[in-house]
């Protein structure tokens, strides 16, 4: 939405409706692709986000 707000004028609601349709193809797109990429990768993504946790975590003393 920062297109609409920064680059239309003057901003209405046929404004601001007309840029969320020319967007959605775009976001569907993008969502479709997240969805294939965590699918194919989320178990080697997992193991490299408990090796940072492991790495990176914080133990405090009393």
């Amino acid at each position: 939405m920062w297109f609409v707000v920064g680059f239309i004028r003057p901003l209405t609601i046929n404004a601001v409706l007309l840029g969320v349709a020319s967007s959605l193809v775009f976001d569907s797109m993008h969502a479709i692709g997240n969805i294939i990429f965590s699918i194919l990768f989320s178990n080697k993504f997992v193991k490299i986000l408990d090796r940072f946790i492991k790495r990176f975590e914080v133990e405090y003393i009393d």
